[in-house]
């Protein structure tokens, strides 16, 4: 990464050191040619191929930098651009928490709400041991999600009860997480992003596509290393607003797709994570034919009176 950034930089130093070339050498051939027009064309024309040359070398340089850094997609480098991308989402999500709650980075506490575990993924398949606790804290939701699931969960709840904040937490956590493992263990692990469903018609394409196409757009990268990225499982989608797919008078049709292709995701792609916020209710998730498959669920509960004042308070 560092030699990349290295060569790009030379390529950027040639292109500069070109164009400044040329007007040095344009101004020193006007004014040592200033009588004598012949000797000044010249001058000109030996100015204007030395610095087109140097800038040329300068923009080819950075061209095959771009290229290289395009076919060098080893693991290693997709390591350097997963950490890359955590750093960036840790930036945006945090911002975004600190929103959600009406505070700042610094402080970004919700209120001790809690969640409901509600259907489990077969137990015997679980990679750690459940405790007999049904009802957990929004402080929880991160040991919950990496030790008692498979990583595939579903996120419920009635309006306005906190579900976006528990995902957003959720996603903080496990970047803050994995910041930590990769400092102190050297662990590399994959990278929880946040996405709009609404923005998605599965009728259009398929959800490799269209991560592929959000990643490209939140993080500024290309379509190979996007791809790349879904493809090897470096992102754990967390796919908030399925309920916002469909009106509540209408037939749910793009969010029944989209949960149909989220399960052959999910069907195709062994090991794979994902994180899915949808309201609860016969006009919601429940309506759907079906849920998303091998997945957790959990409800998030209404606020009590002693926890919004204690929340005021803190």
């Amino acid at each position: 990464m560092l030699g990349g950034l290295n060569l790009r930089r030379t390529g950027w130093v040639l292109a500069i050191l070109g164009l400044g070339a040329a007007v040095i050498l344009l101004l020193a051939s006007a004014w040592f040619s200033r009588k004598n027009s012949n000797a000044f064309n010249v001058s000109v024309g030996w100015a204007n191929i030395a610095s087109m040359t140097v800038g040329a070398i300068g923009v080819i340089v950075i061209m095959a930098d771009k290229v290289g850094a395009l076919s060098n997609l080893s693991p290693m480098r997709m390591a350097e651009i997963a950490d890359d991308i955590a750093q960036e989402a840790m930036r945006q999500d945090g911002l975004l928490l600190a929103q959600l709650l009406s505070t700042d980075t610094l402080d970004s506490r919700a209120a001790r709400g809690n969640f409901r575990l509600g259907k489990p993924y077969d137990r015997r398949k679980s990679r750690g041991k459940r405790s007999r606790r049904a009802v957990r804290e929004f402080a929880e939701v991160v040991d919950f999600y990496l030790d008692e699931t498979r990583g595939r969960m579903v996120i419920l709840g009635a309006p306005g009860t906190g579900k976006t904040v528990l995902a957003v937490s959720l996603t903080v956590g496990l970047l803050k997480r994995r910041a930590r493992a990769s400092a102190s263990q050297g662990q590399t692990m994959p990278v929880p992003c946040l996405f709009n469903l609404p923005s998605w018609d599965p009728a259009g394409h398929d959800l490799t596509e269209w991560l592929e196409a959000q990643i490209v757009d939140r993080f500024r990268l290309g379509r190979k290393i996007a791809a790349r990225l879904v493809h090897d499982r470096w992102i754990i989608p967390v796919l908030d607003g399925l309920d916002e797919m469909d009106s509540e008078e209408v037939a749910p049709r793009r969010s029944q797709g989209a949960v149909l292709d989220i399960n052959d995701y999910i069907a195709r792609t062994p090991g794979s994570q994902v994180v899915v916020v949808c309201r609860s209710g016969a006009k919601y998730y429940q309506r759907l034919v079906r849920g998303v498959r091998d997945a957790d669920e959990i409800t998030v509960q209404n606020l009590n009176p002693q926890q919004i004042i204690g929340y005021i308070k803190t």
